[in-house]
């Protein structure tokens, strides 16, 4: 499969918990308000995400990355889903399988319910060293389109955009 540009979209773009102020969950500053209807019923009549959320603020809408489908060359995007909270998280795709390649814990000496958690001792290339190139085809350690992502770890997956429509995943 052909592997699309990820290097460039690398990294975390605006995350809703980087709103939250001690023990507020929501404050007036963050993301989190709903759109004025369902998404994919917006969409469905024309409306964007300006539309939607009454801003074209990019900070205050989701970020949403949309696949490219090609259907005689299929593109295959790596995504690497990192969960900062200290809770297990539930994920469920629609239309699609996933194949993960790889997964772990962002603390090396903290694994599941372990010790206590401490962000500094996350290294970006110690987490990753062991994952294949993007150019390269990677073990398919389980293909699945329903996994739950341990507190503080990372999953990482290859999706191929072989199966076009508005899918939410």
């Amino acid at each position: 499969n052909n592997m699309s540009a990820a290097a460039s979209l690398f990294g975390l773009k605006f995350e809703w918990w980087t709103a939250n102020k001690g023990a507020q969950w929501l404050d007036n500053s963050g993301p989190l308000s709903p759109p004025s209807e369902p998404v994919m019923i917006g969409s469905l009549f024309g409306r964007g995400f300006a539309d939607l959320y009454n801003t074209t603020e990019a900070r205050l809408m989701p970020y949403v990355q949309r696949l490219r489908y090609n259907k005689t060359q299929p593109i295959t995007y790596e995504v690497v889903l990192l969960n900062w909270e200290g809770q297990q998280h539930p994920w469920h795709t629609h239309g699609y399988s996933l194949d993960i390649i790889g997964q772990g814990f962002l603390d090396p000496e903290v694994q599941w319910r372990g010790l206590h958690f401490n962000a500094s001792r996350f290294d970006l290339h110690t987490a990753f060293a062991k994952l294949p190139r993007l150019d390269r085809p990677a073990p398919v350690l389980a293909r699945v389109d329903t996994f739950t992502s341990a507190p503080h770890s990372y999953v990482v997956f290859r999706i191929t955009a072989d199966n076009p429509g508005a899918w939410v995943i």
